[in-house]
């Protein structure tokens, strides 16, 4: 009797090696069987990680050096190997600082497998986790407040919304995973329809360390650059890539943070306790991690910014302008590329349609001559045929028939007088 086909994870990863040990300890307790992870040009060390798990049998590793924002070409042909390679039942297609949970409670395998069979794809919130601005160490211990803010309070320090939702599908041979594994090809449940037991979530780790998001701002916006593409107005790291360049982002990122009291508590509205993270992977840390020493690594102390309360009185002071002045720029460039696409579009298809109508005009004008032509040769044969000279003509040119067949091979001659004069030519050469 078999068992249960395998379900499978995806990553993309650059640069992560804070994280990395902790996203895969986490997924393998999480009943996750495979990860197929593809290293995009690593230099700090994630892909040695990668490769300490690759020996376990746990992680199957590619290596795609590119930067210019292939994502979707990427995690596309890895979930398609997912199930064509390796019978995935489920396929996660994840980031290295997403840590994927079952709502219910229980393992996410378990979760998936409660999943109808008519379900082919549907959709896993993602929330964020804050919790005191990091110099350095792990913010697995310390981010331990779920992002619940309104609108509003994210506008007020620089953000535009919560992190969009990420889709989790079925094994399929002909899957397309669009850039940000955000949505798939498959049909969509719709959450309403996805049992309680079945439905998921994400929690997101994106602001960790200072020094490792001001790496990641300046890696997005240099592929950004490089593959010529426009990002949306409210990609959060192009607008950090600008403030970066200006020499703002770093009271920018403290400022996203909820203050935190010396107790550990936070009294920044909407944020809510969640430590579910951490205390699984202590835990895992303690007993049941497959490598203990790179968990380890992933789980170092805290070093806090010794100057956050300065960077704080800094965005009070000029932040609130800032992200004023960043929504229109955004928004104005945003809609200028948009607007000459638009034209652009507009005036290649102009073109288009103005060929194609000369191309219709001129083959009117030949059909209108061909009917033309057609017309007048038939009113000159009838003319040729009511002459008693061209009919004796006909006569002696063709002896060899009956007047009948002589009249059908003259009408034939005659057609060739007019549309073929050169063949009439050589005929009456061989008769000569």
């Amino acid at each position: 009797m078999t068992g249960p086909k395998p379900i499978v994870m995806t990553l993309m990863v650059r640069d992560e090696v804070d994280v990395i040990a902790a996203m895969i300890e986490h997924h393998l307790a999480q009943g996750i069987d495979l990860i197929i992870a593809t290293d995009n040009g690593s230099v700090d060390g994630t892909r040695e990680v990668l490769a300490d798990y690759a020996a376990l049998g746990v992680v199957e590793l590619h290596d795609d050096p590119r930067h210019e924002k292939q994502q979707a070409e990427v995690v596309t042909r890895m979930a398609r190997r997912a199930y064509v390679e390796h019978g995935a039942e489920w396929v996660i297609n994840a980031d290295a600082d997403e840590f994927w949970f079952a709502s219910a409670g229980g393992t996410v395998a378990a979760a998936l497998r409660n999943a109808p069979t008519s379900i082919e794809s549907f959709d896993v919130p993602v929330h964020n986790l804050f919790g005191r601005p990091l110099e350095s160490g792990s913010a697995i211990r310390s981010h331990v407040w779920r992002d619940e803010r309104t609108e509003s309070e994210l506008n007020a320090v620089g953000l535009h919304a919560h992190p969009t939702q990420d889709c989790v599908h079925r094994g399929n041979a002909l899957v397309e995973v669009v850039q940000g594994n955000h949505a798939t090809s498959l049909p969509l449940t719709p959450a309403a329809d996805v049992p309680e037991s079945a439905r998921l979530e994400v929690l997101h780790l994106p602001y960790r360390t200072w020094s490792r998001y001001q790496h990641r701002v300046e890696t997005t916006a240099a592929a950004y650059s490089v593959s010529g593409r426009t990002p949306s107005p409210r990609h959060h790291g192009m607008r950090d890539a600008r403030w970066h360049e200006r020499g703002e982002l770093d009271h920018v990122f403290v400022a996203r943070h909820p203050v935190i009291d010396a107790d550990g508590t936070t009294s920044t509205p909407g944020f809510v306790h969640d430590a579910r993270l951490r205390e699984e992977l202590e835990q895992l840390l303690l007993n049941g991690a497959r490598l203990p020493e790179r968990l380890g690594e992933s789980l170092a102390d805290p070093v806090w910014m010794t100057d956050e309360r300065e960077l704080r009185k800094r965005f009070e002071a000029v932040g609130p302008w800032m992200v004023e002045a960043a929504e229109w720029r955004a928004n104005t460039a945003y809609r200028e590329a948009d607007f000459y696409s638009a034209v652009l579009k507009r005036e290649q298809a102009d073109e288009r349609i103005e060929q194609l109508d000369a191309e219709l005009a001129a083959t009117r004008a030949q059909a209108a001559s061909a009917s033309a032509t057609v017309n007048d040769l038939n009113t000159y044969i009838a003319r040729l045929l009511g002459n008693p000279a061209i009919r004796l003509t006909a006569r002696v040119l063709t002896p060899r028939y009956g007047w009948h067949e002589r009249k059908n091979k003259f009408l034939k001659v005659a057609r060739s007088v007019v549309s073929r004069p050169r063949v009439l030519m050589q005929r009456l050469l061989r008769k000569g």
